[in-house]
Parts: structure tokens; C-alpha cells; sequence
């Protein structure tokens, strides 16, 4: 099966495995391996990506997918040991070997998740004059995060990472406007100004931990 991609011919070649891989790309074969499942236009906009520093050079370079913050990056695979982060929507991260596994899948997931909320929870720390003394994440079945006052730390759900990145930081507002006891006009203020799509961040909360209207939300 040929594509044509920006005006070159492109040979696809399906596989099995998740994610893409260049097989070949240099003046006279450019051959890609494409996962059988991914739709066309996100195998080619991945390709694209993918192949704007690797043309030219016949060493082969892996790329992938992965489902985060509610929506599918392409994922480029580095040889060299690096911590996971995410820059211009592209995943980068560490593989010795192979394409990404189910587990370092599961890794990653979660080591970006962390970061992520990291990143939120100082945004809160500052604009709320508040520091948290310990962050942790563990599976939470019935709500986005829990508060300990006693041990003045705050777990967040490690499955987080299925949601968009907005309701990640309302969360985390959430979190700790609780756990500083902040008072409802300002908590509603502040919501207000930072979140204007909080209805909807409430229904997807809701709905993921299982929550109904008549329980009013997932962090009471």
C-alpha cells in the first residue's frame, strides 16, 4: 500500500505492534511501518512528525502512540536515558529496546501524570500562599483526590491520566482549596476566574468517579 505524504511516495507496511517505526527513508525507498488500527490521518500527521528530523538517514527511528489527558501524542521514542516529558505535543522518552511495552505504557502514564500535577500544584501553592509537605498518588475509587490534614499531604487518584488536562488542574485546585478550609466566596471567586468551564469539569468528575447530581460532585 502506497501513501502520498507532502509529495513523496510512501510505502506503508501494517503491523501488529502499536505505534510507527521507519522502516527505510532515503532518496529512492521511503517505507513505514504503520500499527493496522491507527487511523489514516493520525498515521499520517505521526509520520509527518516523525520524519522532520530523521529524512535523509537510513538508521531507524521508532515512534508511537499513547492515551493521555484524554487524547492520543505521538510518542518518539529516544535511545539515550532522559526523563519523560512532553514538548511541541510530542511524548519523549526511553526505551532501551523495542517499541513501548504494556507496562513502561502504564510507566509512563503515570510518571507524566506526576509531573503534570506537579506542575499545577505549585501554580496553587503560590497563588493560594499554601505548601503541601507531601504529594502522593495511589488508585482512589471514589474521588479525584483525599486530604490528609494530619499528615498535611494530599494523594491524588493515579488513573487521573485519562482525563483532560483541565480537569487535571481544577482537581488540584479543588484539593487544595479543601485543604486550606478556603472560604466559599473566595473558593467561588477564584473558580470563577480560573475555571470557566468548571460545569463541565464537574460532569466529567461525576460521571468517572460515579457520582450523581444529588451528591453535588466528587469532592464533597
Amino acid at each position: 500500500m502506497v501513501w502520498e505524504i507532502d509529495g513523496f511516495e510512501v510505502e506503508i507496511l501494517l503491523q501488529a505492534e502499536e505505534g510507527i517505526r521507519i522502516a527505510r527513508w532515503d532518496e529512492t525507498v521511503k517505507q513505514v511501518y504503520v500499527q493496522a488500527t491507527l487511523p489514516q490521518q493520525e498515521a499520517i500527521w505521526s509520520i509527518r512528525r516523525l520524519c522532520e528530523g530523521d529524512r535523509g538517514t537510513t538508521e531507524e527511528s521508532l515512534y508511537d502512540t499513547l492515551e493521555l489527558f484524554d487524547r492520543s501524542w505521538p510518542v518518539k521514542i529516544e535511545r539515550q536515558k532522559i526523563r519523560p516529558y512532553i514538548d511541541k505535543n510530542i511524548v519523549h522518552c526511553y526505551v532501551l529496546k523495542g517499541p513501548l511495552t504494556a507496562r513502561q505504557r502504564v510507566s509512563l502514564q503515570e510518571e507524566l501524570l506526576r509531573s503534570t500535577m506537579l506542575r499545577f500544584v505549585g501554580v496553587w501553592e503560590e497563588r493560594l500562599n499554601v505548601l503541601i509537605s507531601e504529594i502522593g498518588f495511589r488508585k482512589l475509587k471514589t474521588k479525584p483526590f483525599s486530604v490528609c490534614l494530619r499528615k498535611s499531604g494530599i494523594t491524588f487518584d493515579k488513573n487521573l491520566h485519562r482525563l483532560k488536562l483541565e480537569v487535571l488542574e481544577y482537581s488540584v485546585f479543588n484539593a487544595l482549596s479543601t485543604y486550606v478550609n478556603l472560604e466559599e466566596n473566595v473558593y467561588l471567586s477564584l473558580r470563577d476566574r480560573w475555571f470557566l468551564a468548571y460545569k463541565n469539569c464537574d460532569r466529567i468528575l461525576n460521571y468517572e468517579y460515579r457520582f450523581s447530581d444529588s451528591n453535588n460532585s466528587a469532592f464533597t
